[in-house]
């Protein structure tokens, strides 16, 4: 009788035990996508995943539009990006990549992923615009093809009518110009010349030209809002929660709403876009 009563107390305590220690559940993870691919020059490409991912066992695979392969060398990688070399590529065409072995966040399920990359025709001497991003609030962000220098650098902008507006640089480099559009209209698109540029060994002033859309205004979800659905995805309530955060943000020219709070020991983060309320990372974390 003795020996049955122990074995019942330790019982006892084992489940109880077992009740109070963390679980590792966490919110399903959906599959990897691509969110964006930019090609940085050399044949190299970066891959930007919308969400945070893991590997196992990574390769990237590489055709142009014949279906001939390429050797491609993974450079770096990291949770929310990956980047590859292509060899032997050549300038002025497009190749369809696959990414294998890409799993989402607390998921043990590894997929592939692909998408296109176009790689400009050679131009050693010409200055070219490589990406233009619109950063909000008026200001964009311009990437060069290859370095350049400044020689009384001017930016002008004019709309689809030939209407000018004033525009304002506000940030240079060797790689990048960063402008503000004054006046500017939302859902417009604007082109643009940046005067007074040189690349390495050119005397002769060049200019380079763009593009760039402005969104249209949306009727924004309040930053309430997006807490609210943060605490209803994580199935908590305010009074349960801290919050560290909760501030507006933009994400390449999308405004989104950046939410985090702790429960305990745990910790939740939310990107969530302010036009429409979507959810588009979300973790949560054990500390």
């Amino acid at each position: 009788m003795k020996k049955t009563r122990l074995f019942g107390i330790a019982a006892t305590a084992v489940i109880a035990a077992s009740a109070v220690l963390p679980t590792a559940t966490v919110f399903a993870a959906s599959a990897p996508r691509v969110e964006k691919t930019t090609y940085e020059g050399k044949g190299l490409v970066d891959v930007d995943f919308l969400g945070d991912v893991h590997y196992k066992n990574a390769k990237v695979t590489v055709k142009d539009a014949s279906g001939k392969k390429y050797t491609t060398q993974i450079t770096h990688r990291d949770d929310d990006d990956l980047e590859f070399r292509i060899q032997n590529y050549q300038t002025g065409k497009t190749y369809t990549y696959q990414i294998s072995g890409v799993g989402a966040l607390h998921s043990n399920t590894y997929t592939t992923v692909s998408g296109k990359v176009t790689i400009p025709a050679s131009s050693s001497k010409k200055v070219s615009v490589k990406k233009v991003t619109y950063e909000g609030g008026g200001k964009v962000e311009v990437d060069f093809l290859k370095d350049v220098r400044y020689s009384n650098a001017k930016v002008t902008v004019k709309d689809s009518a030939g209407k000018t507006y004033a525009a304002t640089i506000l940030d240079r480099d060797e790689d990048s110009l960063e402008f503000g559009i004054k006046n500017y209209q939302a859902g417009k698109t604007y082109r643009f010349t940046i005067s007074g540029l040189r690349t390495a060994g050119v005397s002769t002033a060049q200019s380079a030209t763009g593009s760039v859309t402005i969104p249209a205004k949306a009727s924004n979800i309040s930053l309430a809002k997006a807490k609210s659905i943060a605490l209803t995805h994580a199935k908590l309530k305010a009074s349960q929660v801290v919050f560290t955060e909760a501030k507006p943000d933009y994400d390449d020219g999308v405004k989104v709403y950046e939410i985090e709070f702790h429960r305990g020991n745990w910790e939740y983060s939310y990107t969530i876009k302010a036009s429409n309320g979507k959810i588009l990372a979300h973790e949560k974390e054990y500390d």
